[in-house]
């Protein structure tokens, strides 16, 4: 007896799972966790996946009033943004001075004439101005032809401040009884020297003197 040491009993382990113990005797590394699906996003309507026949259909009847206001308000909301576009760029789009009509070889010297005026007025007006030689394609110039009644109205762009001339006047009243006998056949015409500037309001060609069709 005296021979024997006396052992320490041994320290009891935990127990383990079961099937981590069974690898671990077949010497296999036990099985990893089953990988977690990540949840889908459901783009079906639940009105289709719904068990509901009722539901079923109330959700195809949502879908049929949808489609029919689509196909009813999209042309008219398509037509509505096309007149606001259209309303918002027509001043952009015409010319308020009307339709032109170029003169010269670099046709930098132009005729600009309202609705009232024909194609053969502004061509016999162009012709005129050419053979006195106002029209001298050396420079550019612009004038303006339209109609106030029964009088012709001619407007010329000048340098700001060249109507306050007195030669430059009488030229002009000389050019403006020119202008009716031989391009109107004797009709009143009345003269508007025009700066090249727009006004305050952005109306080309403002009238700053007028040389009136009664005046000698």
């Amino acid at each position: 007896m005296f021979g024997r040491r006396s052992r320490d009993p041994k320290p009891k382990l935990p127990d383990l799972d079961p099937d981590v113990t069974s690898h671990w005797n077949r010497g296999q590394p036990p099985n990893p966790p089953p990988p977690v699906e990540e949840p889908r996003l459901n783009i079906v309507p639940t009105w289709l996946l719904s068990s509901s026949a009722e539901e079923r259909r109330r959700g195809r009847r949502r879908l049929l009033i949808s489609c029919s206001l689509g196909l009813i308000l999209g042309p008219i909301f398509a037509a509505l943004v096309i007149y606001l576009i259209h309303l918002i760029n027509l001043p952009l789009l015409s010319n308020p001075l009307g339709e032109r009509m170029g003169f010269g070889a670099q046709d930098e010297e132009e005729i600009y004439y309202t609705d009232e005026i024909s194609e053969q007025q502004v061509r016999c007006l162009g012709a005129y101005l050419q053979r006195t030689g106002y029209f001298n394609e050396l420079s550019a110039k612009s004038v303006r032809l339209s109609k106030k009644g029964e009088v012709y109205v001619v407007g010329f762009a000048l340098l700001w401040g060249s109507w306050k001339k007195e030669d430059v006047l009488e030229d002009f009243r000389t050019l403006r009884i020119g202008i009716s006998r031989e391009v109107f056949d004797g009709s009143p015409v009345q003269v508007d020297l025009c700066a090249r500037q727009p006004d305050s309001k952005g109306n080309p060609m403002p009238a700053m003197v007028v040389l009136h069709a009664d005046e000698q």
